[in-house]
């Protein structure tokens, strides 16, 4: 009796212990957010990037579930335990003289042919959990990039827009004085009026988009929506030149993180793979059994206890194993052939873009030589207020057609940098 309170105290003193942990569900700040947007110097791209790489709550809720994912190896490489067996028979009637007691110990065998297997799968999962929180980084670093590029083009054509409006609502103004001199028409006023509420209309359309992405920006940084974060003018994309086009395209699955954590679940399906197949060999337990009957006669011995694989041999597990096995090969197969057409595509965009640019800026040049004398011209009294305005619309709209350009430029560029990883932190793994 003692030995068996003292077993028992044995295995509880090496359990692990239950401490409740609920939930706080006061808002607790993830940043100094004063230190963000009370730094009298603009943030550039890059500050901003790691900033979010460093705040961003989802990027945060995913490193806290790293423990988990070292948990997996923990748990793989853990043996089952052997089993112990105990009995006792008293003797209630009849000619024994004694009780009869058994004691056995045996071992599941089965479990040892597939514990290589199961600390590959486990260690190859972590490794794709790794790389998928790198990847995970990459698309943020590009989303912060993205909306800076956004914010501060935003900015500029806001400027643009906003000046054309002032001459737009003057122009209006004098068309209603006209009007109650009897010098302008209701057509003319009608007609100035039109424009003058398509400009507000399309400036407050800006207005609503560039508030959403501000608002983007600071839950990217974990900073209340309303924060405001002073960004530099100087947009500094990382750029992947032509002559890496082919380099990066070719070696692409040995960059991208995304590719890297597919290779690694792969590999750790294929060790799954290997541990269904020796799965068939039959669940055997070997052991050793000492026993006392009732006459007092002792024994000791070995103990065999073995499944006959006549219905189940593992077949389902196995098929499951090799389904999900040519499935991620497959998988693998087409994200990295739209890996390199994405690559390619967005290379042949960047080259179209330009020549849009470069059309835009000979356009508005072109129309900025015509307008340099507009205002003289309407000081001498040469050209009417209409046509002038008019002709100011004009050059706004190649300039608000240049600043759109080059946004659309920058933002494939962040694009292209996003799936080739310039200026992306690196993948510090390796396939084994």
């Amino acid at each position: 009796m003692r030995m068996r309170a003292g077993l028992a105290a044995l295995m509880l003193a090496s359990c692990a212990s239950y401490q409740p942990k609920p939930l706080d569900l006061a808002p607790v700040p993830l940043v100094d957010g004063a230190a963000i947007t009370g730094r009298q110097v603009p943030w550039t791209m890059e500050e901003i990037a790691a900033l979010a790489v460093a705040h961003d709550p989802d990027l945060v809720a995913a490193r806290a579930a790293r423990g988990a994912d070292e948990a997996s190896i923990l748990a793989a490489g853990i043996l089952p335990n052997p089993s112990l067996s105990l009995s006792d028979a008293f003797v209630l009637s009849g000619p024994g003289a004694v009780a009869a007691w058994s004691v056995g110990i045996s071992q599941d065998v089965k479990s040892l042919l597939t514990y290589r297997s199961r600390q590959v799968a486990a260690k190859a999962g972590v490794r794709q959990a790794d790389a998928d929180l790198v990847w995970q980084e990459w698309q943020v670093i590009g989303l912060a990039r993205l909306l800076v590029v956004d914010l501060v083009e935003g900015a500029r054509l806001r400027g643009e827009l906003a000046g054309l409006q002032v001459r737009l609502e003057e122009r209006l103004a004098r068309s209603r004085a006209g009007l109650a001199e009897g010098q302008q028409t209701v057509a003319d006023v009608a007609t100035d009026l039109a424009a003058a509420s398509d400009g507000a209309g399309t400036l407050a359309d800006l207005d609503r988009k560039l508030a959403g992405e501000r608002h983007d920006l600071a839950l990217l940084l974990g900073l209340p929506p309303d924060a405001g974060v002073r960004l530099a003018g100087n947009l500094a994309v990382p750029e992947v030149s032509e002559a890496e086009i082919g380099a990066l395209r070719e070696g692409i699955a040995d960059r991208r993180p995304d590719l890297i954590a597919l290779r690694f679940g792969y590999q750790a399906q294929d060790a799954t793979l290997r541990g269904q197949i020796l799965a068939q060999f039959p669940a055997l337990a070997l052991g050793l059994t000492r026993a006392k009957d009732n006459t007092g006669v002792q024994s000791v011995g070995p103990d065999v206890t073995m499944d006959l694989p006549i219905f189940d041999r593992n077949q389902g597990g196995v098929a499951v194993a090799r389904a999900t096995r040519e499935q991620l090969y497959a998988e693998f197969e087409a994200r990295l052939a739209a890996a390199r057409s994405q690559i390619v595509a967005l290379a042949d965009d960047q080259d179209r873009l330009w020549a849009e640019l470069a059309r835009a800026r000979a356009d508005r040049a072109a129309l900025g030589a015509v307008s340099d004398g507009v205002d003289r011209a309407l000081r001498a009294g040469d050209l009417d207020e209409r046509a002038a305005v008019e002709q100011l619309a004009a050059q706004s709209a190649r300039a608000q057609a240049v600043i759109l350009t080059e946004q659309s430029l920058l933002e494939q560029q962040v694009a292209l940098a996003t799936l080739t990883g310039a200026g992306m932190p690196a993948v510090k793994m390796e396939l084994p």
